[in-house]
């Protein structure tokens, strides 16, 4: 049993509360913030210097996509062909069929309301989007544009804005400790 649980066991505290009393007692050194990360910098390193799916991930977009889009844009990633060695498009020709298998949705109607989440991000390209269905026809061509120019400015920009969030959560945080830690030092200390 370590001093947590001991306070714990003894007061009823929650182990939260547990170590501010103990805090509030004994000098108790502070960690850093982020000492667990091996290179704190490699979080927040500027956005769109990424390529294929990384952008999306880094960006934060990635989080904000339906469960069909992300589980759609890498099977489109790891299936297409570039034009060129320094092409930024990608071109694929795919059913919804071998969509659903790769990607492992059921449903035609999600996949193509994946596909056009994906284009309206500007991931995806659809050119020949609109032609009628019909038994003859061939899979659906599309173009991937993982780097496209519209993707990097909205994933810089979706970054940025992530980064306000968060440096406003983590003051919001820090504001919350130091006034519960003056409250239980108040307390411990009449």
């Amino acid at each position: 049993m370590g001093p947590i649980d001991l306070v714990m066991e003894f007061h009823g505290f929650a182990a939260a509360d547990a170590a501010l009393w103990i805090s509030a007692r004994f000098d108790v050194p502070m960690i850093r913030v982020g000492w667990h990360l091996m290179e704190p910098d490699r979080l927040h390193r500027p956005v769109g210097y990424e390529s294929g799916m990384e952008l999306l991930v880094r960006s934060g977009l990635f989080g904000t996509l339906s469960g069909p889009a992300r589980s759609i844009a890498p099977v489109l990633v790891a299936m297409s062909e570039k034009a060129t060695a320094t092409a930024q498009e990608q071109a694929i020709q795919m059913s919804y069929q071998a969509m659903m298998r790769y990607s492992g949705i059921a449903s035609p109607n999600a996949i193509r309301k994946a596909l056009g989440e994906l284009a309206e991000i500007g991931f995806l390209e659809i050119p020949d989007a609109g032609l009628c269905r019909s038994p003859q026809r061939s899979a659906s061509h599309y173009i991937v544009t993982p780097n496209s120019d519209g993707l990097i400015e909205l994933a810089q920009t979706f970054a940025a804005q992530m980064k306000t969030e968060i440096a406003d959560e983590r003051e919001l945080r820090a504001r919350l400790r130091r006034e519960k830690t003056r409250r239980w030092r108040e307390r411990a200390n009449p």
